[in-house]
């Protein structure tokens, strides 16, 4: 069985495992997240909204903002 992801998901999947790598209470920008999934940053951001929405992620907005589980 093959699975078919659309592009968005594919990059938030990535973002999700790069966040998981990150020690719990440190958060990750999304520019860190760009380079590390070469994720365009707006269309990361549009697959990140969901995982934040869902409590899968935390955001922090900010200059130090980022991402953590």
């Amino acid at each position: 069985m093959r699975l078919r992801f659309s592009r968005i998901a594919d990059y938030a999947v990535r973002a999700a495992l790069e966040i998981a790598r990150v020690d719990g209470d440190h958060l990750v920008t999304r520019r860190a997240l760009a380079e590390a999934t070469d994720a365009p940053h707006a269309v990361l951001a549009q697959a990140l909204a969901p995982l934040v929405r869902a409590e899968l992620l935390v955001a922090q907005a900010g200059p130090r903002g980022g991402y953590r589980l």
